[in-house]
C-alpha cells in the first residue's frame, strides 16, 4: 500500500520581522502575523521576553511555534534549558542557524561536525531532531573537493534546507532535496532577484519555488517556512503577507 504524502504546513521564520520586535511591539507584531493567516512560526530568539510570555502570546492569537534556532554552544552548555523550551512550546525541531567565519576551514568544519554528534544524541533523548540551517558557504568545496554541507550532515543532523542559499551557491535545490530526502523537516522558502541575487518577496523572484513546493512532500518536508532576511519592497510585515499569499497558492496547486 502506497504511503499517503502529507502536504507540508506553512510557517513564518520570525527573523523576517525582527525589527518590529526590537521596537517593543511584540503583541501587536504577533497579532499582525496571525491576521495574515499564519498559524505556525519558527522562533529566532524570544523578542526580549521570557519563553512563557511568548508562549502565552502565541496561544492568545491561535499560533504555535513549530521550531526554533539555537546556537550550537547553547545546545552544548544548556541542553536542559533547550529541552525545557521545546517542551513548553511543543516543538520537536531545533536548528543551528549559523557558523562563525573562523570555523569555515577544513579543520573547523570537522570540529563542528564532531560537536554535532553528541548534540544530536542529547536532543534525541527527548524526542528532538537537531537540524542544520545552511547558507551559501557550506557549498563551497574544500581542498579535497568535498562539501561542508555533506560533512556537517554526516554528523546525523537533519537539514533545514534554505533554497535561496543553495541557489545562491550556484546549485539546484531540487538536487539537494533528493540527496537528503527524508532528512529535511523544514524547507526555508525564500526568493531571489535576477542579476544581483538579492532577497525578494516569496513568489516575486526568479527561483522555481512552485516546483520546490510540489516536490517537498516526496521528501518528507513537514513545514514550508517563509523567510526574507532583508531588502523588503515595502516592509517586513508586507513581505510576510506577500509570502503567505503566494506560498498558499503554490501549495494549493
Amino acid at each position: 500500500m502506497t504511503e499517503v504524502q502529507r502536504a507540508p504546513e506553512i510557517g513564518l521564520q520570525l527573523y523576517t520581522v525582527r525589527d518590529l520586535f526590537v521596537s517593543g511591539a511584540v503583541e501587536d507584531t504577533f497579532r499582525q502575523i496571525a491576521e495574515i493567516g499564519y498559524s505556525n512560526v519558527e522562533l529566532a530568539g524570544l523578542c526580549g521576553r521570557t519563553a512563557e510570555e511568548i508562549k502565552s502570546i502565541l496561544d492568545q492569537f491561535g499560533m504555535r511555534a513549530v521550531s526554533t534556532h539555537e546556537p550550537l554552544d547553547v545546545i552544548e552548555s544548556e541542553p536542559e534549558e533547550v529541552v525545557s523550551r521545546a517542551r513548553l512550546f511543543g516543538y520537536d525541531l531545533v536548528a543551528v542557524p549559523w557558523l562563525a567565519e573562523a570555523y569555515r576551514t577544513p579543520e573547523g568544519y570537522r570540529d563542528v561536525a564532531a560537536r554535532l554528534v553528541p548534540a544530536c544524541v542529547r536532543l534525541a533523548r527527548d524526542g528532538i531532531t537537531l537540524m542544520w540551517h545552511n547558507h551559501a558557504f557550506e557549498f563551497e568545496p574544500l581542498p579535497d573537493g568535498s562539501l561542508p554541507e555533506d560533512l556537517l550532515l554526516s554528523a546525523g543532523v537533519a537539514a533545514e534546507l534554505d533554497v535561496y542559499w543553495v541557489r545562491h551557491a550556484g546549485l539546484d535545490p531540487l538536487d539537494w532535496m533528493a540527496r537528503y530526502s527524508g532528512r529535511i523537516p523544514i524547507l526555508h522558502v525564500k526568493d531571489m532577484t535576477a542579476g544581483r541575487k538579492d532577497f525578494t518577496e516569496v513568489g516575486a523572484g526568479v527561483l522555481d519555488l512552485a516546483r520546490y513546493v510540489r516536490e517537498a512532500p516526496k521528501h518528507g518536508v513537514r513545514y514550508l517556512v517563509v523567510e526574507q532576511d532583508s531588502n523588503w519592497t515595502v516592509s517586513p510585515m508586507e513581505s510576510a503577507r506577500v509570502g503567505f499569499g503566494n506560498l498558499t497558492t503554490m501549495v494549493a496547486r
